[in-house]
């Protein structure tokens, strides 16, 4: 399945499993890329369950990684308010989501700040 729905407009940039809706089966994280893109393009991450897509998110930069729980995970991605989103980006936005009701909802989001120490010569 990761292969016919990926290849060849995308690669996969890797692949992580974890729970996220508490039936105690791990879930396949798909971490992506436009192939071929001159600028590396936008990296997008996907929830595959058997053989379908549950989750998918398509924000600058986005990847889904694992909640302290079996329920759920975070989206984090890069957006203009924190600088470039491809490239020395000052902070991220991160989305809590939990399975609920037969599916995933958003129960909270923050911003992550960077900071730096330094005088702030190059």
């Amino acid at each position: 399945m990761l292969v016919t729905n990926y290849l060849p407009d995308y690669y996969i940039a890797y692949l992580d499993e974890f729970d996220v809706d508490g039936d105690g089966k791990k879930e396949t994280i798909v971490n992506y890329n436009v192939t071929g893109a001159a600028d590396a393009g936008s990296y997008n991450s996907d929830i595959v369950k058997g053989d379908q897509i549950v989750f998918s998110v398509r924000e600058d930069n986005s990847k889904i990684i694992p909640a302290d729980t079996d329920n759920g995970f975070y989206v984090e991605w890069a957006n203009g308010e924190f600088g470039s989103p491809r490239c020395c980006a000052e902070g991220i936005m991160r989305t809590r989501f939990v399975w609920r009701d037969n599916e995933f909802a958003p129960i909270y989001e923050q911003e992550v700040r960077y900071l730096k120490i330094g005088k702030g010569e190059d």
